[in-house]
């Protein structure tokens, strides 16, 4: 019986370095990891409008197809989406712009609060966010970012649009 024993601890005991073995990727190169990226940044400095006193609620932005997971995208051919292999958004960049959109806009003084959506409070004003790409582009011999924003600030109680606008930044 004793036997018995020691000889299924051992087998236990295999089993389980292979299991940590698959699990760490004993073996593997530094080739293979995934590096992985969050959006940050400082709210560039607004010029302030006069103030509104109505509470904006920021929608969470939403992403067009081809941008609504966390992989990176690249074009090299206009309208063929590319992704990194070993290359990944923390989350899908759409849900990472929610707190700059919210920090930036209340750093702006203009609303009397900014609150994200979902939540209990109701916003006189709601900002509406596509992101319609996001992308990294190689054509003739060069690399730009391009990102391209679509807005449409609603009267909540109107249940109207006010204002859309699209914006479209590309950095080399």
């Amino acid at each position: 019986m004793n036997r018995l024993l020691r000889w299924r601890a051992r087998l236990a005991g295999i089993a389980l370095c292979a299991t940590l073995a698959a699990c760490t990727g004993l073996g593997s190169s530094a080739a293979d990891e995934v590096s992985i990226y969050y959006i940050d940044a400082q709210p560039a400095v607004i010029k302030r409008a006069s103030p509104v006193r109505a509470a904006l609620v920021v929608g969470v932005p939403r992403a067009w197809p081809g941008f609504e997971t966390s992989r990176m995208v690249y074009v090299r051919q206009p309208y063929e989406l590319e992704y990194f292999s070993k290359r990944r958004w923390a989350d899908a960049p759409a849900r990472m712009l929610l707190p700059l959109l919210v920090r930036t806009l209340e750093q702006s003084g203009v609303f009397a609060a900014v609150v994200h959506s979902p939540g209990a409070i109701a916003g006189t004003l709601r900002l509406d966010t596509e992101l319609v790409r996001m992308q990294q582009e190689f054509a003739g011999g060069r690399s730009q970012v391009r990102v391209t924003l679509r807005v449409q600030l609603i009267d909540a109680n109107e249940r109207r649009v006010i204002g859309a606008r699209e914006f479209d930044e590309v950095e080399a």
